[in-house]
């Protein structure tokens, strides 16, 4: 996954964990994250991949309870949702958009296809 892509990706799962979080001290099941963009064009790869670039750099830390991942915003993750809140969403959206049109023609069809479900 391209850099860009990878960290537009990671601002879209900053924007929806702030979206879906109440309270701010209790943890987000990872599943409905991913629940958020489960509509056919995102890779579980590619989720995987920019959910642990997250808690890698520490914005997240991961919470193992009753079987299920969970996610708690760290305070530099609180920080860095800030400055991703201050990017105007339909701008951000357009460009994530236009990425993944991007990825799918250059994607090869079949094996990547099958992995999303189509076939």
């Amino acid at each position: 996954m391209k850099p860009l892509t990878l960290r537009l990706l990671c601002d879209d799962i900053l924007r929806t964990f702030q979206a879906q979080q109440v309270d701010g001290q209790r943890p987000l099941a990872v599943r409905s994250i991913y629940q958020h963009f489960d509509n056919g064009d995102l890779l579980l790869e590619q989720f995987g991949d920019a959910l642990g670039q997250l808690v890698r750099e520490g914005v997240f830390e991961s919470v193992l309870q009753d079987g299920e991942l969970y996610l708690r915003l760290t305070d530099r993750g609180h920080a860095r949702s800030l400055a991703v809140t201050g990017t105007p969403p339909l701008l951000h959206r357009l460009l994530r958009q236009v990425f993944a049109l991007q990825y799918k023609l250059q994607a090869p069809v079949g094996p990547v296809q099958r992995r999303r479900g189509r076939i």
